[in-house]
């Protein structure tokens, strides 16, 4: 079964984590921005991961549910996208 956590860890695919952690300078990592997005980041993988646990367990409807316009995901998934651009405008 695969978990929350366990989607959580597996980062060698997660461009932003890699980003985050290896290929960022530095000093941005002062920058409150950089606590706020990769906060964002855990939030939004914890619920993809409870998402996908609950398709993998058959619980389509509520996955479904779970991911359509307004959902937790979709706030999480915006919220992600705009705090990273808006950083983006203030370098």
């Amino acid at each position: 079964m695969i978990t929350e956590l366990s989607l959580i860890n597996c980062s060698g695919s997660d461009l932003i984590l890699k980003w985050l952690h290896e290929r960022i300078d530095p000093s941005a990592k002062d920058s409150p921005y950089y606590k706020e997005v990769f906060e964002l980041h855990v939030e939004f993988h914890k619920e993809a991961g409870a998402i996908l646990e609950l398709a993998l367990n058959g619980h389509k409807d509520e996955a479904n549910a779970r991911i359509k316009l307004g959902s937790k995901f979709s706030k999480l998934s915006a919220d992600l996208t705009r705090k990273m651009k808006e950083w983006q405008s203030t370098l």
